[in-house]
């Protein structure tokens, strides 16, 4: 592996100037997983002002890989739980359960309630290593809100539960599990000469397992 850290201006430079030097073809087929859609627009116009051209570099999203590997990987599924008004229903619910009612489910909260939610589990955390913390834990902060947060990690128990079970979908874990098997023998990233991951200063759990992965079976590169 090899590794690349700088600022972001010059991590754009040592970027333009690896590609220069290391592609050996102009065609050669290159995979750029990048931290954002944003940032990978920068870069492909970057290759274009500079080279002329970046046929054969794809640019992607870390989310984006995942889905591709999901799609590719054998064997048939049910469609991912949605991110639409679904899922804000079932939030709501869960919201107005006993135990959980703590807070109006006003639509404001539940979007960020559902923010938070997808932020624990892109950070793949368990809801029994949260719950030891916030009983064991000498926190300053854990005494003032410790009330608050043991509610929210009961709520997401209890989201993780709900969305497992909804009939007809899949949870996002699921898919992500199953494209994390796929890695190693996947003709989409055997088809590339080079897998760069670029920007990230620093990355979900998520994220990790899937650089994990991705490292373990390919040559990479990493801004």
């Amino acid at each position: 592996m090899k590794l690349f850290y700088a600022h972001y201006p010059s991590l754009e430079d040592a970027f333009v100037q690896y590609v220069h030097g290391q592609r050996p073809a102009a065609l050669a087929r290159w995979l750029v997983v990048c931290s954002s859609t944003l940032i990978a627009q920068q870069l492909k116009e970057r290759l274009a002002r500079e080279w002329g051209a970046a046929a054969n570099i794809y640019f992607i999203t870390a989310g984006a890989l995942v889905g591709e590997l999901d799609c590719e990987a054998p064997g048939e599924t049910k469609p991912l739980f949605p991110q639409d008004n679904l899922r804000d229903f079932l939030i709501k619910n869960l919201l107005a359960e006993p135990g959980l009612n703590r807070y109006p489910a006003s639509r404001g909260f539940v979007q960020a309630v559902k923010s938070s939610l997808r932020d624990l589990s892109d950070a793949l955390a368990d809801p029994d290593v949260l719950d030891e913390h916030l009983r064991t834990a000498s926190d300053a902060v854990l005494e003032l809100d410790g009330e608050r947060l043991a509610w929210f990690n009961r709520l997401y128990r209890r989201y993780l539960a709900a969305e497992a079970s909804v009939p007809g979908f899949r949870p996002y874990q699921a898919a992500f599990e199953r494209a994390l098997k796929q890695v190693e023998q996947s003709a989409f990233l055997h088809g590339f000469e080079q897998i760069v991951f670029y920007g990230f200063y620093d990355m979900t759990g998520r994220q990790l397992e899937l650089f994990r992965a991705v490292r373990g079976a390919y040559p990479v590169a990493v801004f």
